[in-house]
C-alpha cells in the first residue's frame, strides 16, 4: 500500500513536471518567436529609414535636373539671340559697304 502512495505521487510529480516543461517550451517558443519579430522589426525600421533617404535623394535630384534644364533652356535662348543679332550685324554691316562707303566716309 505504501509502495502504491509513492508511485502515485511520483505519477503526479512526473505529470506536473511535465506540464511545467510544456509550458516552459511553449513560452521559449513564444520568446523566439518575440526576438524574430524584434529582430524583423528593426530590419525594417532600418530599411525604412534608407527609402526615405532615398526618396529625399531622388527628389533633391529632380528638383536639380529641372534647374539645370532650365538653365540649358536659357543657354539655349542666349545662343540663339546671339545667333541672330550676329546675322543682323551681318547685314547691317554688308548694306553699308554696298551704300557706297558709310564706313570710309566717317574716317
Amino acid at each position: 500500500l505504501k509502495e502504491l502512495i509513492t508511485a502515485k505521487k511520483a505519477a503526479m510529480k512526473a505529470i506536473l513536471l511535465e506540464a511545467k516543461h510544456r509550458a516552459l517550451m511553449d513560452k521559449q517558443f513564444h520568446l523566439k518567436i518575440q526576438k524574430r519579430k524584434v529582430s524583423l522589426q528593426g530590419k525594417l525600421d532600418a530599411q525604412t529609414s534608407d527609402l526615405h533617404d532615398i526618396d529625399r535623394m531622388s527628389e533633391a535630384l529632380h528638383d536639380k535636373m529641372i534647374e539645370l534644364q532650365h538653365t540649358q533652356n536659357l543657354i539655349r535662348d542666349s545662343i540663339h539671340t546671339t545667333r541672330s543679332t550676329i546675322a543682323r550685324l551681318g547685314t547691317a554691316s554688308a548694306a553699308l559697304m554696298s551704300d557706297g562707303g558709310v564706313g570710309e566716309a566717317s574716317r
